[in-house]
């Protein structure tokens, strides 16, 4: 879609910032497709980099079909900047899922909040399937979810272990 976002404006009569804007427009499309491929493989939660780069993308097309809107431009292609802007949307939606069904081992018992996307933190969305589970039923210790593994007490006493025996000598 950006691509024939792209060649529209080449044909019509657009300002050269315009076309500049398209352009980059383009390219960070084009990043964004190559850089979703590769951190899917590498990230055990959705993209913080990619939802930053939804969200600013999705304002600036609010901003762009406003001003459309506003000034009833009808020369102009607004159907297909309303088809990418619900196009961003989608993505947003779909980067924003948590991947714990498709992780392999040793990934699939890290904690639901290590699996969290960007919004899932800071939303705490990642507490949810605890909370409607325990709705549903009484909790007993084994549906407690994992820690983060900065959380885990072996590890602190290690550390702490570690520091005493450092401070000691």
């Amino acid at each position: 879609m950006q691509l024939a976002y792209l060649v529209l404006s080449l044909q019509g009569r657009t300002h050269w910032a315009a076309l500049a804007a398209s352009l980059l427009s383009t390219l960070a499309s084009a990043t964004f497709c190559v850089l979703s491929f590769l951190e899917h493989g590498r990230n055990v939660g959705p993209s913080t980099l990619l939802v930053c780069y939804l969200v600013s993308a999705i304002l600036s097309d609010v901003t762009r079909v406003g001003l459309f809107v506003v000034a009833r431009n009808l020369c102009h292609p607004a159907g297909l900047t309303s088809a990418l802007f619900a196009a961003q949307l989608i993505l947003l939606v779909l980067e924003g899922q948590p991947k714990r069904a498709i992780l392999r081992e040793p990934y699939d018992k890290l904690s639901p909040e290590e699996t969290a996307g960007f919004f899932g933190v800071a939303f705490f969305w990642w507490v949810n399937s605890f909370l409607k589970k325990g709705y549903s039923k009484l909790l007993s210790l084994d549906d407690m979810p994992p820690l983060v593994q900065e959380l885990n007490v072996m590890k602190i006493r290690e550390a702490m272990q570690r520091r005493w025996d450092q401070r000691s000598q």
